[in-house]
C-alpha cells in the first residue's frame, strides 16, 4: 500500500481553483465562505490573493469546493 502525500497547490492555483469553483457553482462570496465554513471576508481576500490558508487546508478546501461541483454536475445531468 502506497503512503498517501498531501496534495501540493501553490497559491495562485488555490485563487483559480477557487474563483472557477464560485463560477462553476454560481455561488457568491457568502455561499462559498458558508460551504468552507469561513467568513465572507475571508473568501473575498482568498479570491483577490491578498492571504491564502495553509497548505494543509488548501487541500481541504479544493477538494471540498470539487465534490460540490461534482455532485452539482451529476444533479443537472440527472434533472436533464
Amino acid at each position: 500500500m502506497q503512503d498517501s502525500k498531501p496534495i501540493v497547490i501553490s497559491d495562485s492555483q488555490f485563487r483559480e481553483m477557487l474563483c472557477s469553483g464560485c463560477e462553476q457553482l454560481g455561488y457568491s462570496d457568502l455561499e462559498m465562505a458558508i460551504l468552507l465554513e469561513v467568513s465572507r471576508p475571508t473568501v473575498t481576500r482568498w479570491k483577490a490573493g491578498t492571504t491564502v490558508p495553509r497548505p494543509l487546508l488548501r487541500a481541504y478546501i479544493v477538494k471540498k469546493i470539487s465534490e460540490t461541483v461534482l455532485k452539482g454536475d451529476i444533479a443537472s445531468k440527472e434533472d436533464g
